[in-house]
């Protein structure tokens, strides 16, 4: 995570995205959310070639570094570099204050672990509900188990 824990959520957390001193992209090198990341490894996902997830969650700016960083990128990563999908990634806008259901479609190049990464562009949010699943579609939240 390159971001400052704020409150953890029961389904989601909120934090507030580092600064960096990087000059390439503002939104990745400030600040990202890797639920599954290295301490959270029992909530990858393990997929296979060809296989098509789908991410979703709510995503809601809470306050906005700049008059520019109203965006966010939802990737997926793993612990092969060439294997994670972070090319070609639309940005979403988002509106300051209003939770908004965001998702991002993806085809799986290799057999692997997988885990979701949100941009967090130096602003503060609160992300709830992430959900990763098989199809081209985002269905409603269901907590992990629930069925």
């Amino acid at each position: 995570v390159n971001a400052t824990l704020i409150e953890t959520l029961s389904n989601g957390a909120i934090l507030k995205g580092n600064l960096s001193d990087y000059s390439g992209d503002g939104q990745y090198p400030n600040g990202w959310f890797r639920p599954g990341s290295d301490k959270n490894k029992n909530k990858r996902i393990e997929l296979k070639t060809g296989d098509i997830v789908t991410i979703s969650a709510d995503y809601t700016l809470l306050e906005q570094y700049s008059s520019e960083s109203n965006t966010c990128n939802i990737h997926l990563y793993c612990d092969i570099d060439s294997l994670c999908l972070t090319t070609g990634v639309p940005t979403v806008k988002l509106p300051l204050n209003k939770t908004v259901g965001i998702s991002q479609t993806y085809t799986i190049k290799g057999d692997a672990d997988y885990f979701p990464v949100f941009t967090l562009n130096s602003n503060k949010v609160k992300i709830t509900n992430i959900q990763i699943e098989k199809g081209s579609t985002a269905t409603d939240y269901v907590p992990y188990g629930y069925l």
